[in-house]
């Protein structure tokens, strides 16, 4: 009995125990997972602050710290003058950081700000401001301050400025084709602003700030800031008074002629320098709408045509240089008409047996045809690729095109025949300046340049481009020859239109049919002019294009004329820069109303005198320049006549008159809209195009204090 009882005894102590024994074992368990957890506390927090220590204060670094750039200035450019083509103005740009708005009244408040100065609609700033997980969002970038009124003393959370330097070219449109535009960030996209952005741009700059916690931005002193570096400037060899006159003329030509295009180079042959050069239709580099490849491409060097007669100039060289004929030999004419095989080639001077210099001065193609075949045809290749045909010329602008030039066969009689006037090959007009070019150099030809110095953020020169000859192409007694001819081109031959009285002009006329859909167009033509005065002792070079002209089609009656309304402004304006004597204009009674626009006072007032007329003038001061005159250009009027000026300041002379209510009398409805543009352009009014052919209608609007006119045209109205 005792012993059961100290048995039962012993198994109700034991199961007294058990619960004991469970809780010991759970409490042992959380104590390890206790300890566990932090030993790898532990272990994460030597990690983060020993080993991955550079990571994370990397992080931190980006929570609380904030790069700001420092915008580079863009280098200015320079005419060779010295007036100031384009520069930079401070322009104001409006972001917002959607993730700092705390509450509605914060979100209406920006939304007010924004719908006031920015002119977006509602729609589009209530998606930005709603857009919280960014903490940057652009609203509108490169205002002027005229443009926000009381916009600097605004504060609003969410609301950043910025102030950032944009591009203004003080000449508008003038010289846009050359110049190019950039875009919003300062990137040159077209022109010169292309090709020399590594040297205009510069290199921008940063500084650190401190960011709160609300996104609020302030300076830190422990990183100092890095300073941007302003580009260079560039000058350049164009005269912009000379570039004005070349546009107004080229502008005027295409309406005259009814010309789709038209395309003015001018140069310098000792240097090789760049005076002019214009493409018409051009564009404004501040109207986004007119960047199309129509009126931003500079058709001088990226436009290929067939020279025709211009090219003449190729096989004339071969032939005298190599001493096969004589300027005294006499060639056969044919009477206009030389039939072989299935081809025919037409003069439109019918000639007889006649010398030389007769075939140059009435630019015989049939003559020309036989001079090719009596020049073998690597020789007549070989001068052709000389003088630059072929091959790029290597001038500072974006988009130059080597045209296309082929080797002919010996039996390629057909081929090698059309080569001789000007057919078989292509050419851009650079190349065409330039080959003749070479001849008023003496017979060398030079690399084409546009821009003269690199100067730095003090405008001190840091490099001067230099004349860089590319070869020899002829020697010096077959350029006295050649340039004998063609100064009688223009004194009894093809070329009379462009003659000046005391002016020697050698020159070259050329008209060549278009190819289009696999034959020779009986409609398209290209008329060309190219020319080099004074022939004595050459200054310029200068080549006129018109293409597709269809009141005229010969560039004898069309750009030669173009040449000498170019020449005589020249001359009247920069004679003395030019080195040439004061010429005898007109000596009938009644002539065409010269154009004064875009002259200095004293500029009109000596081209007057040369016309003998007499004007009347609001502005005699010497930084304006006339931008309306009453006749207009080209009506005929009696010598001694009185002609009305209107001059307004240079720096103004692209903005509108402030008289708009007399320039809304402008009616431009029912004609072509080149012309139409010619005529508000002409009055220093921007216009804005909607549709294309005729102006069907017009409206005038107000844009930032300009007149600006609406044209609505339509191709059948």
């Amino acid at each position: 009995m005792s012993s059961d009882f100290f048995q039962n005894f012993q198994n109700i102590e034991e199961e007294k125990t058990k619960p004991i024994k469970r809780k010991f074992w759970k409490l042992r368990v959380i104590i390890a997972l206790i300890t566990l957890g932090f030993f790898f506390v532990i272990i994460r927090l030597f990690f983060i602050q020993v080993i991955d220590s550079d990571k994370y204060k990397d992080k931190v670094k980006r929570y609380h710290l904030d790069q700001d750039s420092i915008r580079a200035y863009r280098g200015k450019i320079y005419d060779r003058n010295g007036n100031l083509l384009a520069s930079n103005i401070i322009s104001i740009s409006i972001a917002i950081n959607p993730s700092s708005i705390r509450d509605s009244a914060d979100s209406a408040k920006l939304f007010s700000i924004l719908i006031k100065y920015t002119g977006l609609d509602s729609n589009t700033i209530i998606e930005k401001i709603n857009t919280k997980e960014r903490s940057f969002l652009w609203v509108k970038r490169g205002l002027t301050p005229n443009q926000l009124p009381g916009f600097d003393t605004i504060r609003c959370r969410g609301l950043i400025k910025i102030e950032e330097p944009k591009r203004y070219y003080l000449y508008g449109e003038l010289c846009s084709q050359i110049i190019g535009f950039t875009d919003i960030d300062n990137n040159g996209l077209e022109g010169l602003e292309k090709s020399y952005d590594s040297i205009l741009r510069g290199r921008n700059g940063f500084i650190i700030r401190n960011k709160s916690s609300t996104g609020e931005m302030f300076p830190t002193t422990n990183l100092p800031p890095i300073y941007a570096i302003n580009g260079k400037s560039i000058v350049l060899s164009i005269d912009i008074d000379l570039q004005r006159i070349v546009e107004s003329e080229i502008a005027r030509g295409v309406m005259q002629y009814q010309a789709n295009a038209g395309v003015v180079i001018a140069l310098e042959p000792s240097s090789g320098e760049i005076l002019a050069m214009a493409s018409y239709p051009s564009f404004h580099p501040d109207i986004s709408s007119e960047r199309v490849s129509e009126r931003t491409r500079n058709r001088a060097i990226t436009d290929i045509f067939e020279p025709g007669s211009t090219f003449k100039l190729i096989p004339l060289s071969a032939l005298l240089d190599l001493k096969i004929k004589s300027t005294d030999d006499y060639f056969d004419g044919h009477k206009g008409l030389l039939d072989y095989g299935q081809y025919q080639i037409r003069d439109e001077h019918p000639l007889g047996n006649i010398p030389l210099s007769e075939a140059v001065k009435f630019s015989s193609n049939i003559i020309f045809s036989t001079i090719a075949t009596m020049i073998p045809s690597e020789k007549l290749y070989g001068y052709a690729k000389n003088f630059g045909f072929g091959s790029l010329l290597g001038i500072d602008l974006p988009g130059e095109v080597s045209g296309k030039l082929r080797r002919f066969g010996e039996q390629d009689i057909t081929s090698w025949r059309f080569f001789g006037f000007g057919y078989g090959l292509s050419a851009t007009c650079l190349q065409i300046v330039s080959a003749y070019s070479a001849i008023a150099n003496n017979g060398y030809l030079l690399k084409p340049h546009i821009v003269k110095q690199i100067l730095d953020e003090k405008d001190l020169i840091t490099r001067e481009i230099k004349p860089d000859t590319i070869r020899r192409v002829i020697n010096s007694e077959t350029v006295q020859m050649i340039t004998k001819l063609l100064i009688g081109v223009v004194e009894e031959g093809t070329g009379k239109e462009a003659k000046i009285n005391g002016l020697n002009i050698a020159g070259k006329t050329g008209t060549s049919q278009q190819y289009a859909s696999s034959k020779y167009s009986k409609e398209h033509y290209n008329a060309s002019f190219v020319g080099y005065f004074p022939a004595e002792n050459p200054k310029v070079v200068m080549l006129v294009l018109l293409d597709k002209p269809t009141k005229a089609i010969y560039g004898g009656a069309t750009a030669a004329p173009i040449f000498s309304n170019i020449v005589r402004r020249w001359i009247v304006t920069k004679y003395k820069q030019l080195a040439v004597k004061e010429c005898i204009f007109n000596p009938l009674t009644t002539i065409k109303t010269p154009s004064f626009i875009g002259m200095t006072y004293e500029d009109a007032e000596r081209v007057a005198k040369a016309f003998n007329l007499k004007i009347l003038t609001n502005d005699e001061t010497k930084n304006s320049l006339v931008y309306s005159q009453e006749p207009q250009p080209d009506k005929i009027i009696s010598t001694g006549s009185l002609v009305n000026l209107k001059l307004r300041d240079r720096n103004s002379y692209y903005e509108a008159n402030e008289d708009f209510t007399a320039l809304q009398k402008i009616d431009v409805r029912g004609l072509p809209l080149r012309k139409a543009l010619i005529i508000l352009h002409s009055k220093g009014i921007k216009a804005k195009i909607i549709g294309k052919g005729k102006v069907v209608d017009q409206n005038w609007f107000i844009n930032n204090k300009q007149l600006e006119c609406e044209l609505k045209c339509a191709i059948n109205p």
